[in-house]
């Protein structure tokens, strides 16, 4: 897009499920690639937009997550609501 986000950030910013399942179940994706400049991962973008059902799927697909850097943007709220949904 516009951000030069990659594909999977993009589809777990919208909550497009199916498009994330393809793209985590193609292999070549990386959760742990985040934005440059706010340093978000896919996983973050999901909790910060509410797509519980992306947060769900990405968290027991046991896939490896790292996060190396802090994110810019405090999503605590949203994050412990999808927590809770989950």
């Amino acid at each position: 897009d516009k951000d030069n986000a990659t594909p999977l950030f993009v589809a777990c910013r919208e909550g497009n499920l199916e498009c994330v399942q393809v793209l985590l179940e193609d292999g070549r994706v990386d959760l742990s690639l985040s934005m440059e400049y706010l340093n978000l991962n896919p996983l973050m973008a999901s909790a910060i937009e509410g797509r519980f059902q992306v947060i769900k799927y990405i968290l027991t697909s046991k896939r490896e997550i790292f996060f190396e850097q802090e994110c810019l943007i405090d999503f605590d709220e949203n994050f412990k609501k999808g927590y809770q949904l989950i």
